[in-house]
């Protein structure tokens, strides 16, 4: 590999993922990845950058170097890594031009990450022609990040822990009155104050009949007696996150509402059981929906069971309904069924866990799933 990357143990596990990624570039007539600011950046180099309408790229070349391409604006976070890969601070963009030119080689694929901006896209099909062969970098990068090293599941335990404690906190600040936004923005700012370093994406704050919308965006609904409350949430550690569903009640739900969390519940825990490695995602889902099939409410699940989970809070493996594809050691994924009554309730809990390599299967987050019913 060119001496772009730099020989140093402070960035050995940068030159271990680098050196996999150079190989599948050769195997597969790939000139030149570029990755703007993203978890893959994070991945490839251990930073991350602001993403704005600014140029500021890692491009990795089949030539075994790396370069991070940067406005003046990040010059200064870009120097953490510069015993790592070459570091280029453009000043206009007829320079930026000239460096794209210089590092990337004629011939060969164009690989971009899904995240890039389609105005820079554009720009670099200007520069090196719409004869190239453009591709999106996400087949190549995932099957890397698919399978996380020990480290990796170590950062995302952490994250869980925070992320858990953090909600079996904030429950006592729970009153009648507050607002889904006014609860999100605790959660958040107590997953800080214990050690979380961002949160992994906007925090879900539902109340009453707001739950039976998965997606649902905090607003200034205010909690009142008799509903039903549903958090979706995590931090993130060392830029790899947690996700977390749980659900609870303020006062006395009606009988529905926990004939239905249990049927949520032991969905959960039947899908948890069937984990293994080799398991395909429809496996995992067939579980889950069978235990709401008898519950006679499997209508009312209308997602998927789960997602990868890393430096994304969505990225592989993906857990379709029919999935065919094997789960294997080192996959980290959530497994969250739920169920959703439009003008009512819905109700959700969510773990994570990742496969070993010795084949046992490990919660990235320990909080307990019985029935929370809070005091009015």
């Amino acid at each position: 590999m060119n001496s772009a990357f730099k020989q140093t143990n402070k960035n050995n596990i940068y030159q271990k993922r680098f050196a996999k990624l150079f190989s599948l570039m050769q195997e597969n007539n790939i000139s030149a990845i570029f990755i703007p600011p993203c978890g893959n950046m994070r991945y490839f180099s251990g930073i991350t950058l602001m993403s704005d309408d600014r140029f500021n790229c890692l491009i990795l070349t089949n030539k075994g170097e790396g370069h991070l391409v940067v406005s003046p604006l990040y010059e200064g976070e870009a120097t953490k890594i510069k015993d790592q890969f070459a570091i280029y601070c453009y000043h206009s963009a007829d320079d930026c031009q000239q460096y794209l030119k210089g590092i990337i080689p004629n011939e060969g694929d164009l690989l971009l990450d899904e995240t890039m901006r389609a105005g820079h896209l554009l720009q670099l099909m200007a520069l090196f022609g719409k004869d190239r062969e453009y591709q999106i970098a996400t087949p190549i990068l995932s099957k890397l990040r698919l399978y996380k090293d020990e480290e990796e599941s170590l950062l995302m335990h952490k994250a869980g822990e925070i992320s858990a404690k953090a909600y079996e906190q904030i429950l006592t600040q729970i009153k009648e009155g507050i607002s889904e936004l006014e609860l999100a923005s605790k959660l958040e700012q107590k997953m800080t104050e214990l050690g979380g370093e961002g949160i992994a994406f906007d925090t879900i704050v539902c109340f009453g009949a707001n739950c039976a919308n998965p997606h649902h965006i905090p607003d200034q609904t205010k909690l009142k007696k008799g509903d039903c409350i549903l958090m979706d949430f995590g931090c993130k550690v060392g830029g790899y996150c947690a996700d977390i569903s749980r659900s609870c009640h303020l006062g006395q739900p009606k009988q529905s509402y926990i004939d239905c969390y249990r049927a949520v519940k032991n969905a959960l825990e039947a899908a948890k059981a069937v984990i293994r490695p080799g398991v395909l995602p429809q496996e995992i889902d067939e579980a889950a929906r069978n235990v709401l099939q008898n519950a006679g409410i499997v209508d009312r699940f209308i997602h998927s069971i789960g997602h990868g989970l890393g430096l994304d809070v969505h990225e592989a493996p993906a857990l379709p309904k029919n999935g065919q594809t094997p789960l294997e050691a080192g996959m980290a994924f959530t497994i969250e069924p739920g169920v959703y009554f439009p003008g009512e309730f819905g109700i959700r809990i969510e773990d994570a866990v990742i496969i070993h390599e010795d084949g046992h299967v490990s919660d990235l987050h320990i909080l307990d799933k019985t029935l929370t019913i809070l005091p009015i």
